[in-house]
């Protein structure tokens, strides 16, 4: 990172000590700044860049941008649909349920209740705090979620599996949030099971799915590679 104190005039670098790129940056104050960026890292400096505290975040997302209302609550967006809360200043950050599992390009935080997140060309809003309204959250669980080959030249097949018989369904979307193909919802016993993903069709690039049971969900990506 890079830090100036006379209105950028010039410039010192600043060490966070995270062994990763970073993409995003937000300070709310001269001695409290915040960075995201890739392998799920984010950092915290409470005394102007001095010394950094860093949250990592598995499975290593693309992490940002970045906003806070105040100095203790604030979200941050990602790649496959991640946000992420934080209401303690940034020491700990809860995953949001996300209706698409995409690339967020940006977040606006405007009070508890009302976040505003952009997806590509789409925005989408929220008035209860980024929670389902009038229906029971959809944590996200491990369903030992494998995918292959990943990257593909046009077909892939998720395999996964399931701890208990439940009603299945999937979404897959492109980068920008748009679903370019579905699954309806249907009744799978315990054990593992496959879903086949045809992109011989679809250009290059990477796409993201969402499966979704009764007990929860599970995301994943998939790059087309020709």
């Amino acid at each position: 990172c890079e830090k100036s104190t006379d209105a950028g005039l010039t410039w010192k670098q600043v060490y966070t000590g995270i062994p990763a790129d970073i993409w995003y940056c937000t300070a709310l104050s001269d001695q409290l700044v915040y960075v995201a960026g890739a392998e799920g890292y984010i950092g915290r400096t409470t005394d102007g860049g001095t010394t950094w505290d860093t949250v990592h975040i598995l499975p290593k997302p693309l992490l940002g941008p970045i906003s806070f209302r105040d100095a203790a609550h604030g979200v941050i967006v990602g790649s496959g649909g991640r946000v992420l809360l934080t209401s303690d200043s940034g020491t700990t950050w809860k995953q949001l349920p996300f209706p698409v599992s995409a690339q967020l390009n940006g977040v606006a935080m405007l009070n508890d209740s009302v976040m505003v997140i952009c997806v590509g060309s789409n925005i989408y809003r929220t008035t209860t705090g980024g929670l389902p309204s009038g229906v029971p959250q959809q944590p996200m669980i491990d369903l030992s979620v494998q995918v292959y080959p990943n990257p593909t030249p046009g077909a892939s097949t998720i395999q996964y599996v399931l701890p208990s018989a439940t009603t299945v369904s999937f979404t897959f979307t492109d980068a920008r949030g748009v679903i370019v193909s579905s699954t309806a919802p249907q009744l799978q016993d315990v054990g593992t099971h496959t879903q086949p993903f045809d992109a011989t069709l679809l250009p290059n690039g990477v796409y993201y799915f969402t499966l979704s049971t009764t007990q929860g969900r599970a995301t994943g990506s998939i790059t087309v590679q020709r």
